[in-house]
């Protein structure tokens, strides 16, 4: 990433964290692919309007992820709103915090102050030390045995063994948005 675009113009990037190089997931790199054109330039855009341009933000939300949100039941929210959802599923899934700012190009500092009710590992703590000391508190035991484990989703008969297991926790169907009929 080495450029920006707000409001239909391209620019520099906003802070100097924010030029980086990102690594995509197999399965994103994978559709990524499937949709590239045949005849593209290092400097062309992958994702393009009707007329071969840049997509506009405003209208890619209108003609279609504002849809997409109704037909899945999911309440309305801005397009950017996808940010704060990548972010709280990385955390909630356990990334480190410092890997996820350097992702997204964000300070530590924002992610700990807007994010932190997702990152994982506060509950507990000290626990580890302890466990390793050889002490066992009874109560953390009990409520640790008490917990039943997950059941696997079925694999399709179209998805990859490394498909299935990525898939496994990940956000499903709203994220974590409730049904719409929780907000009425």
């Amino acid at each position: 990433i080495n450029s920006s675009r707000s409001e239909g113009e391209s620019g520099a990037t906003k802070t100097h964290k924010s030029n980086r190089t990102i690594p995509l997931l197999a399965p994103v790199a994978k559709h990524l692919n499937a949709i590239r054109p045949l005849h593209i330039r290092p400097d062309d855009y992958l994702l393009k309007n009707q007329h071969g341009g840049p997509i506009d933000q405003k209208e890619f939300a209108e003609r279609h992820f504002w849809p997409a949100l109704r037909a899945l039941n999911i309440r309305h929210r801005d397009f950017y709103a996808t940010r704060d959802t990548f972010i709280s599923a990385m955390l909630s899934h356990g990334e480190r915090a410092k890997r996820v700012a350097e992702y997204c190009g964000t300070s530590l500092a924002m992610i700990e102050s807007s994010y932190g009710k997702w990152i994982r590992g506060s509950e507990g703590f000290g626990q580890a030390a302890l466990q390793a000391s050889g002490f066992v508190d009874p109560a953390v035991a009990a409520k640790n045995q008490a917990k039943p484990e997950p059941k696997p989703e079925p694999k399709r008969e179209d998805e990859s063994e490394s498909e299935s297991i990525q898939a496994v926790g990940m956000v499903r169907g709203g994220g974590f948005e409730p049904p719409r009929h929780f907000w009425h």
